[in-house]
């Protein structure tokens, strides 16, 4: 099935399949509007997608107004001590920073699922991870792992609150 180009939807790209996974866990990932894309091959293809004018991704951005990007990604410092969130959201074009959205881990997706439950499946932390969104107070995403991500989660809530009812 396809998205409906001329309203508002999602397409997710993914550093790793341990991204994919806890998204998954989201009710709202099966949602019509939302396109995942395949897993990407780590960081440096996610930064071409989102950086390379002649990219898939951004001629999609550039065709169909209604489309956003949610970028699952590790924060991880680089050699410059710089995160990988921050490196790409400079990276990124003026005129689509406004569509795309960069979540992910302060380190690896893998230290989240550890610092919300000891044992239990990808898709249960996403289903926290999305209860939590919907509430308020986001307490699970003040955690030390998640906690640089509360602007760009007030940011998808704004535009996607009716993914998140």
């Amino acid at each position: 099935m396809s998205v409906n180009r001329y309203q508002d939807y999602l397409i997710v790209l993914f550093e790793d399949n341990a991204y994919k996974d806890i998204f998954l866990g989201f009710s709202f990932s099966k949602n019509k509007q939302i396109l995942l894309k395949p897993v990407c091959q780590g960081f440096s293809d996610v930064f071409l997608q989102l950086t390379d004018k002649d990219s898939l991704i951004l001629k999609e951005l550039n065709k169909y107004h209604h489309a956003y990007v949610l970028a699952c990604i590790d924060a991880d410092l680089d050699s410059q001590n710089e995160s990988k969130i921050e490196k790409l959201k400079k990276s990124l074009f003026t005129e689509y920073k406004e569509r795309i959205f960069i979540l992910g881990s302060k380190y690896e997706a893998e230290h989240i699922k550890r610092f919300i439950i000891q044992q239990g499946k990808w898709k249960k932390v996403g289903e926290m991870l999305e209860n939590d969104c919907k509430n308020e107070h986001c307490q699970l995403w003040k955690n030390e792992m998640l906690q640089h991500n509360g602007n760009e989660i007030e940011r998808f809530r704004k535009i996607f609150h009716s993914f998140l009812k």
